[in-house]
């Protein structure tokens, strides 16, 4: 008899984690509605990401404020 018992509390022990694991998912979604969308931070180059394969600077005229 003791495996009809062990059965059932791997049954219940089952049940349990796919009912914390929809709860989780649940208060995370409600979370993610409920945060305000964050702003998208603006693309500034660096000197590393402007140079060419020779590892020459590449010369950009950039203006943030023209976009």
């Amino acid at each position: 008899m003791a495996t009809k018992r062990q059965q059932t509390m791997a049954k219940r022990d089952r049940e349990q984690a796919v009912l914390e694991k929809r709860t989780q998912k649940r208060l995370r979604k409600e979370a993610a509605r409920n945060d305000p969308p964050a702003e998208p931070t603006p693309y500034v180059p660096d000197a590393d990401s402007l140079r060419d394969a020779e590892g020459r600077v590449i010369p950009v005229d950039f203006n943030p404020d023209a976009a």
